[in-house]
């Protein structure tokens, strides 16, 4: 009995990770265009950039998550009101508003600087790549909606890490095979995205382990 219980706990709270995650991702992924055309951008990502990343940097994180194994804690909740929303108002707090803010804002930073100083086709090749870095690091995050992601292991699932790589290493595919240049509206990322993708992405994935960590500390009081 304790068995089936431990395992229906882990079962419910991986069906609230992939939710939130696939959900909090394409709120972002609807927020950005939309804020470029409030303040009179160009749009940030062209149509078939967003499939890729709704078929990537989305999809193979999201199932991962959904075989994440339990959390340390699991058996030492409370049984939970039945009567109770899947998504508390904790969660689209932060995981359905703050983390979809959080990204827009961060995306739109680094569009409006590339705008500033190079073409269309770079900025875009910026952003494109820091939305896959963004996206596959807070999937890290996901693993624990209540505590940081590296108080319950950042490596323990497997699945997750392997979903990670995989998708990293189709994006730079798509980055570095000029064939596929034109019909993305990329060019080749320089040295300067990278590095302020990375350091905009662990920036963003800092924040949300910060905030999860305030959070869990304001609840136990």
């Amino acid at each position: 009995i304790v068995s089936a219980v431990e395992e229906g706990r882990r079962i419910y709270d991986d069906i609230k990770k992939y939710l939130f995650y696939l959900l909090g991702c394409n709120i972002s992924e609807i927020l950005i265009p939309l804020f470029a055309s409030f303040m009179g951008l160009p749009l940030p990502f062209t149509a078939l950039q967003y499939l890729w990343i709704n078929l990537t940097t989305d999809g193979l994180p999201a199932m991962a998550l959904g075989v994440d194994p339990a959390e340390p804690d699991v058996m030492r909740r409370p049984p939970r009101d039945p009567r109770e929303s899947i998504a508390t108002r904790r969660d689209i707090i932060l995981f359905l508003t703050f983390i979809p803010l959080l990204t827009t804002i961060a995306i739109l930073m680094n569009f409006i600087e590339g705008l500033g100083a190079e073409p269309l086709v770079r900025a875009r090749t910026r952003i494109f790549t820091l939305m896959i870095l963004i996206e596959l690091l807070i999937a890290l995050s996901f693993r624990s909606l209540k505590y940081s992601a590296l108080r319950v292991g950042i490596y323990r699932n497997k699945f997750l890490i392997l979903a990670i790589i995989s998708s990293l290493l189709l994006q730079l595919c798509i980055l570095y095979t000029p064939a596929l240049h034109k019909p993305f509206k990329i060019t080749y990322p320089s040295a300067q995205d990278w590095i302020l993708g990375s350091i905009s992405a662990l920036a963003v994935f800092a924040s949300i382990e910060i905030v999860k960590e305030i959070a869990s500390a304001i609840s136990k009081k």
